[in-house]
């Protein structure tokens, strides 16, 4: 398949419901008053976004969800930092096997796991 059959192949798809493009994406944040433009953040690429990725997962989430596997005061806390746990051995496997070591659907749910994560440890904390 050449580029100008892959164009059309690509647009063939729109029959189907799929629609190419960030038109209705940019349409639906321009309904919701542009939230991501009210957001300061900071883009870290390379080798110093790896190191404060790795401090991140290495230093905070996975110290927390190690206490919560083995010290969690319910049986949800302790399931909550076990699965944490093992989606990190599972991410090291992946990456390993994958030729995409950290794709957005794996950090998606890799903050999103590691947000939980915090929270449980701190729900943790306030049974003490």
């Amino acid at each position: 398949m050449n580029y100008t059959e892959s164009l059309a192949y690509l647009d063939s798809l729109g029959k189907f419901g799929i629609k190419l493009g960030m038109e209705r994406i940019e349409g639906l944040l321009r309904e919701l008053g542009n939230p991501e433009q009210k957001i300061k953040t900071v883009h870290v690429t390379g080798a110093h976004g790896l190191l404060a990725f790795l401090v991140v997962w290495w230093g905070i989430f996975l110290p927390a969800a190690w206490r919560l596997a083995y010290h969690g005061r319910s049986l949800w806390l302790k399931a909550m930092g076990r699965g944490y746990v093992l989606a990190t051995v599972g991410i090291i496997v992946g990456g390993l096997t994958d030729h995409v070591y950290f794709n957005t659907q794996m950090g998606l749910c890799f903050w999103t796991l590691g947000g939980l994560t915090m929270l449980c440890k701190k729900l943790n904390e306030e049974d003490d």
